[in-house]
């Protein structure tokens, strides 16, 4: 927390903060000024202490902000810009939790780029508030450590994802103040916000994709020949997996098996079987564009807020398509 003795002392209504005036915010501390919001953080400039104030990359331009020299990915995916400014300028401090579910996990909202279409970055949080729908999970660091599309780092608080926004799940923004008499988050003051958004985001786990396949084969009538069905193994894709049966020993040098019996599983429980004509590639987007379209046919949660702690969201079912 930055020195507050040539700022403010009041502290702010949670229940006043303008949560419309962006499409969304990043998770993190924000500071008031000249009547907007900004993320921030103490820097020490020519001419001594100063708070860096950056203009977020979903607002518009601002000639106010400088353009940030060099970015790191981090500050490109939630920065347009910035300004110092002196502590005397500045007003009243609260703190952004931009939270979702996505895959049965619950992440914070902490960056959007549009280099990838506007998706959202997200990264695992790693202490969830207890009155937030946190769904029990079959997501081992063994799966997250081979599945496409997710980055692992050197901890929780270095695992992220890059997802769609329609893709996130019971999205909630909560905002909580900060008392700079006491130096202190007043916790309950915070206020929460829901936007509309679907209720939940499934994933299946390996065990249950296996089960998935075998009564789809008794189902289709599908001849497997030698190829064994109680010995299905499968890898992970971003949104579900792909089961195949092993090949058959080759018994002889004119034995020759062509292709193998291959299925994909979406984390919905939806299985589809591979065509040798279509790549692993092709497989996977065609399995996530179908799981999207299906989730999106579910329930949905209504925007609504501010609440306070106890504030639940209001479910529509089923929820109409969206875009």
């Amino acid at each position: 927390m930055t020195n507050n003795a040539e700022r403010p002392t009041m502290t702010f209504d949670a229940q006043n903060f303008p949560i419309a005036s962006q499409s969304m915010w990043h998770t993190g501390p924000y500071i008031q000024w000249q009547g907007g919001w900004y993320q921030f953080e103490t820097v020490v400039v020519e001419g001594g202490e100063r708070i860096r104030i950056y203009q977020a990359n979903i607002t518009d331009p601002d000639d106010r902000f400088a353009p940030l020299p060099n970015p790191t990915r981090a500050q490109a995916e939630r920065y347009e810009g910035y300004r110092d400014v002196p502590a005397s300028e500045v007003g009243a401090t609260i703190n952004v939790d931009a939270l979702c579910v996505w895959k049965d996990i619950v992440w914070s909202i902490c960056g959007a780029t549009a280099s990838y279409n506007g998706d959202l970055r997200l990264q695992m949080c790693n202490t969830v508030p207890v009155d937030y729908p946190n769904p029990e999970t079959a997501v081992t660091d063994e799966i997250l450590a081979n599945w496409p599309g997710i980055e692992v780092g050197w901890s929780a608080d270095h695992v992220q994802a890059l997802i769609r926004p329609v893709e996130a799940t019971l999205c909630r923004t909560d905002v909580t103040p900060y008392d700079p008499q006491r130096r202190a988050w007043v916790d309950d003051a915070r206020a929460t916000w829901w936007t509309g958004s679907l209720v939940g985001s499934p994933f299946l786990a390996p065990g249950a994709a296996i089960e998935a396949v075998k009564p789809f084969v008794v189902e289709q009538r599908i001849e497997l020949g030698d190829y064994r069905i109680d010995q299905l193994e499968v890898s992970r894709l971003r949104d579900g997996w792909r089961v195949w049966c092993p090949p058959p020993p080759v018994e002889g040098p004119g034995d020759l098996r062509f292709g193998w019996a291959v299925f994909y599983v979406a984390d919905d429980g939806y299985v589809v079987r591979s065509s040798t004509q279509q790549s692993l590639l092709d497989a996977s987007q065609e399995l996530s564009n179908g799981l999207l379209q299906r989730l999106l046919q579910g329930r949905q949660i209504v925007s609504s807020g501010p609440g306070g702690i106890e504030f639940p969201p209001t479910v529509l079912t089923p929820g109409p398509p969206r875009s």
